[in-house]
């Protein structure tokens, strides 16, 4: 099989997602742990995540996240208001840690096919 054939007889989805564990600072009454739940990125919205950032590479991954992530949703105005901040990556700042920011930011660039190398890839293919 090649990977027409493959594409054909497969509907392979673009819109990824996950649950993220970020920080025990994250837990319900019961003392669970609470996910975050990311989505992948296209290369059209990283490019203007990059053009947004500046390429600095702290406010890349505030605008990453900020983007990326489902639940908590940065986007809402509700919670904005709540954290007197008046847009997503402002509450992105004001709700996390710089190494949660850059956790997040790492898997939604994961989830998105980045972060694996070639070598990765192949000793991957050779276990299925």
């Amino acid at each position: 099989m090649n990977i027409t054939d493959f594409l054909v007889q497969n509907n392979i989805q673009n819109c990824l997602q996950k649950d993220v564990f970020v920080s025990d600072r994250f837990k319900d009454e019961n003392g669970e742990l609470l996910p975050f739940k990311i989505k992948n990125i296209s290369s059209e919205q990283l490019s203007d995540i990059r053009r947004l950032s500046k390429n600095d590479p702290t406010l890349l991954d505030i605008y990453l996240v900020a983007e990326a992530c489902i639940e908590p949703n940065f986007h809402n105005i509700d919670l904005q208001q709540h954290y007197n901040v008046k847009n997503a990556p402002s509450l992105v700042q004001k709700i996390l840690l710089a190494g949660e920011i850059n956790m997040l930011s790492m898997s939604i660039l994961n989830l998105s096919g980045y972060g694996k190398s070639f070598d990765e890839l192949i000793q991957s293919a050779k276990k299925q």
